[in-house]
């Protein structure tokens, strides 16, 4: 008999046990022995609730917690053999005999399920069984698929005469022998025999090379049978008379007593048409290009609106239509009262109805395509398929179809610009339209830049330089963008393109958001600038700020390095935007007074920690002009230079280092530089900032088996290996280094194929491109993986992934970069910003209820399709009042509301007073999800009552904090 302690320790390992497996969603049952005797009465078994379920059943009613409820569902041809192993288990007082096998259970259906079970028993000093637990996993699926792996090569013959795709085989005299079901109904032919009859004389004569479709045919069909394996591209008719494209690999296989070639064709018609968007796209981008670059190169004779007029051009041509046409929104006539500013015509678009200067669309009556630019979505439509009102006011102009991109400045609707066809109805596809609006962004920022800089010319000197400082700010962004929209018109693929598209993105962002810190400036020197303060990854913010500024430092051909000591926090609590700002502004600084083949460097420390509050220290070091000690002392001060000549020279009024001081200042750090004139730069700065709770191990995918994987780094810097292999054995990944490409030849002859490789391009002897050519060549055991980081990518490119390079990676490395590099190598989500938010979220709020109330439609429905497949089911309310009426009405329905500010007959605020004043819904948690973002605004919703914000536009990853806080 056990004492009372012991029976309540083992109780507690029980709770435990249960806790544990029921987390982790295991089905397990487990049995405590009173004295040492599994057939006592007292020995209670317990099944879980997911074993249960496994079987189908839902209560203990269904499945009584005892023993029979088991053996009596044991397959008969089973039964003996499973209460055999299991008896043995448990009475081997030595604990030797394992409890692991493979049986079959019956469902409640009548069914069986295959189930492997594994068990132990804790025993007490003598072994003695004290308690049995086990837990069981169902195998029918992998029963039924080694089943059906055996029955695959009798099913061979079969899967080939019904495959759904364009598959044929082919006899040595070039004569159809058989083909798939499909491959007939890709050419239109009603039935196999039809193709076999009729596919060789629809071949046309010549392909479009020139070159005879028959000795096309022959050579390619020749080559397969001698070599086994051949590719080629080929056209071909339907019976339609259409000419398709075809992708066709052939293989050799044995057939009867000789050979035969089966042809594998892939239809490349949406390939070609995806093609031929990816150069339409190239071509767009590079106008955006030169979009970008003539705002910029506004200078003595050309005026503003002569560098506008040739943007509006360049964008009109490029799309071939017959107008493009500026028009600004007059706040003080009406939220859509549009007059005409600016007008361009092409040659054709003169011969039409002219559009007069300053004519205006008034707020009365106003079609509905106006509604929709001042909510911010474009307008692309034919006339004819637009309401009446719509269709009388452009028709009158000749137009057929228009395309209209929303201008905003400061998240206000400013207007927009309109690309009039007079000659042709089109729609332009969603990628047109983002490389627009991107456009569009452009010239409205430099049409405003234009705007306030001749307003405060005529103030005074000093917004004057207010001004020429935002030009100046401006630029690191907008260069970024013409630097990004280079790569992407030269991208040969369609991920390329994105990539490109993405940071021309990240880049405008980055943009507006600079220009709001500069307009904002009055705040800033009344210390009213705030933080939002934010956990967030220190390298991904740093990648963020090298993407803006490393396209320039390649540009000049400087050399550029960055370092994050193992001890830095890979996360901490801070404003990640404002710290980029800084880091942006010194970098941007020190590439701009750096000769070209100068050298930058960029170092993060830990200065101390106390408590979880870290002290970082930042450097930015170069190696340009210098700064002399008389210079430096008004460095710091807004508008001030370290002389005249600077100015002259590399343009700029200083603004930038009073906003880094300011903003330094206020993560309660300092700043300061190091210079001497002639000797270059070092600047320093220290914030503080709470310790993150993520860690690094956390970015590597679930997936991904670490402790499985082995990587090879080879790179001739020493100090470079061992920060790859540090990083790798931050996450449990097994990894070797070699100095250069012999030893590392010499490694993987040793060794065996690695899982990974990174390879540095530039080594002495061997470099990394050649390298890769090895590893390639002689690759055996296992597909591997190789990645190459240099400083200059562009340069290698094609020559690298012509080499059979996998990945590659721009220098400077970082950590999260790395390990988001083995993810994205082994066909996984990228780590960089978790799981995406459909998979994240998948199912996890079913059975919750979300309230959103949100006066714009566009705005509901955004959140609706972002939440969709997260198992949550949502309301909506167009205003205060409804929102109130239908919590009131059912009190408990709602879990969590969202709630905007701004919307007609009760805002967002007045409503959530009224629902707190319900005493039945007191707790119900309110979020705003609102555009108004400045500290006063997010004031006043937790003074109504709110109990989070969100900012508009959303951001996923927020939006599923805010979900996992409130309803898990």
């Amino acid at each position: 008999m056990l004492s009372g302690s012991a029976q309540d320790s083992i109780a507690q390992d029980v709770i435990q046990y249960r806790q544990v497996n029921d987390a982790l969603g295991v089905a397990h049952w487990d049995m405590i022995v009173i004295d040492g005797d599994t057939a006592n009465p007292a020995s209670k078994v317990t099944w879980s609730v997911k074993f249960r379920q496994m079987l189908g059943f839902s209560s203990e009613e269904d499945f009584p917690n005892n023993i029979t409820s088991w053996t009596g569902r044991l397959h008969p041809s089973d039964h003996d053999r499973v209460m055999s192993a299991i008896t043995l288990h448990i009475n081997d007082r030595t604990g030797q005999t394992p409890y692991d096998l493979e049986y079959r259970l019956m469902s409640k259906t009548g069914g069986y399920k295959y189930v492997r079970a594994l068990g132990a028993t804790m025993r007490d000093g003598e072994g003695v069984p004290l308690w049995v637990a086990g837990i069981l996993e169902d195998i029918t699926d992998k029963k039924q698929m080694r089943e059906q792996m055996r029955e695959t090569e009798d099913r061979m013959q079969l899967m080939l005469k019904a495959a759904p795709f364009v598959v044929s085989m082919w006899n040595r005299n070039l004569t159809p022998i058989d083909c798939s079901l499909d491959t007939a109904n890709v050419f239109g032919f009603t039935s196999k025999q039809e193709f076999l009859d009729r596919f060789v004389a629809l071949a046309p004569a010549v392909q479009p090379d020139g070159r005879l479709t028959a000795d096309v045919s022959e050579e390619a069909f020749r080559a397969a049978f001698e070599t086994g394996f051949h590719r080629y591209e080929y056209w071909h008719y339907t019976t339609g008379g259409d000419l398709i494209p075809l992708d066709v690999p052939l293989i050799r296989i044995r057939y009867k007593d000789g050979f035969a070639v089966v042809a594998y064709a892939r239809d490349l018609r949406e390939q070609k048409a995806m093609t031929a968007r990816i150069e339409r796209q190239n071509k767009l981008l590079d106008t955006l290009n030169q979009t970008a670059t003539t705002l910029l190169s506004v200078h003595d004779g050309v005026s503003f609106e002569d560098s506008l007029l040739e943007s509006m051009g360049l964008i009109g041509r490029c799309v071939d239509v017959d107008r493009v046409l500026i028009w600004q929104n007059d706040d003080n006539s009406g939220p859509a009262f549009n007059i005409l500013r600016y007008s361009w015509l092409s040659d054709i678009g003169k011969q039409y109805t002219a559009v007069p200067a300053g004519l205006s669309l008034p707020s009365g009556g106003v079609p509905e395509w106006l509604d929709a630019l001042a909510r911010g979505e474009c307008v692309n439509s034919v006339i004819s398929e637009i309401s009446p009102d719509g269709h009388t006011v452009m028709s009158r102009y000749e137009i057929k179809s228009v395309t209209m991109i929303p201008l905003f400045w400061q998240d206000r609707y400013w207007g927009f610009i309109s690309l009039d066809d007079c000659r042709q109805e089109r729609i332009f596809s969603k990628e047109d339209l983002d490389i627009l609006r991107s456009a569009g962004l452009m010239i409205v920022n430099a049409l405003l830049h234009h705007v306030m800089i001749e307003s405060v010319h005529a103030a005074n000197e000093a917004k004057s330089s207010f001004l020429a400082n935002m030009s100046h700010e401006m630029r690191t962004p907008l260069n970024a963008i013409i630097g990004m929209t280079a790569i992407g018109k030269g991208a040969r693929d369609i991920n390329e393109m994105q990539y490109a598209l993405g940071k021309i993105e990240d880049a405008s962002a980055n943009l507006l958001n600079v220009i709001n810190d500069v307009l904002d400036m009055s705040k800033i020197e009344a210390n009213k600038l705030e933080l939002s303060p934010a956990e967030f990854n220190i390298e991904w913010m740093l990648q963020r700020v090298v993407s803006v500024v490393n396209f320039r430092m390649n540009e000049k051909r400087q050399i550029f390095d960055a370092h994050v000591d193992v001890k830095v926090p890979h996360f901490i609590i801070g404003d990640d935007q404002r710290l980029a700002q800084v880091v942006t502004n010194l970098l941007a600084n020190a590439s701009k007074f750096t000769p070209p083949n100068g050298s930058i460097h960029l170092a993060v420390s830990l200065a101390g920690e106390l408590d979880g509050l870290c002290t970082l220290r930042f450097e930015v070091t170069d190696s340009g002009i210098g700064i002399s000690k008389e210079q430096q002392e008004n460095l710091f001060h807004a508008f001030s230079q370290a002389e005249s000549g600077i100015s002259r020279t590399y343009g700029g009024t200083g603004l930038g280092l009073a906003l880094c001081k300011r903003i330094v200042e206020l993560m309660d750090g300092e700043i300061r530089v190091e210079s001497e004139s002639g000797q270059g730069a070092r600047f320093i700065f220290t914030i503080k900032a709470v310790r993150g709770k993520r860690r690094l191990l956390s970015l590597l995918s679930p997936v991904v088996k670490g402790e499985e994987l082995h990587i090879l780094a080879v790179d001739d810097d020493e100090f470079m290996r061992e920060y790859i292999k540090g990083v790798f054995k931050h996450v449990g990944i097994r990894c070797s280094v070699a100095s250069d490409a012999a030893e590392a030849l010499r490694m993987i002859e040793e060794n065996g194929d690695y899982d990974l490789y990174f390879i540095d391009w530039l080594m002495p002897g061997m470099n990394g491109i050649e390298l890769t050519k090895h590893i390639k060549a002689r690759e055996r055991s296992k597909k591997s993986f190789v990645v190459l980081f240099s400083g200059d990518w562009m340069v290698i490119k094609q020559e690298a992934f012509k080499a059979g390079v996998d990945k590659y990676m721009l220098k400077p490395l970082f950590s999260t970069a790395i390990i988001e590099c083995v993810n994205e190598c082994l066909d996984v989500e990228s780590a960089r910003q978790g799981e995406s938010f459909m998979e994240a979220a998948h199912g996890q709020f079913a059975g919750k209820r979300l309230l959103i109330v949100e006066d714009i439609e566009i705005n509901r429905e955004i959140v609706i399709l972002l939440l969709n497949g997260t198992g949550i089911e949502i309301d909506e309310a167009e205003n205060g009042l409804e929102a109130v009426e239908m919590i009131e009405a059912c009190p408990g329905k709602y879990d969590l509301v969202f709630m905007d500010m701004q919307m007609p007959i009760m805002d967002g605020l007045e409503a959530t007073r009224r629902i707190r004043a319900l005493p039945a819904v007191k707790a119900l948690p309110i979020i705003a999800m609102t555009a108004n973002i400045f500290k006063e605004d997010i004031d006043k919703c937790f003074a109504a009552g709110m109990d989070g914000h969100l900012g508009k536009p959303l951001d996923m990853n927020d939006m599923l904090a805010i979900l996992r806080k409130y309803l898990l």
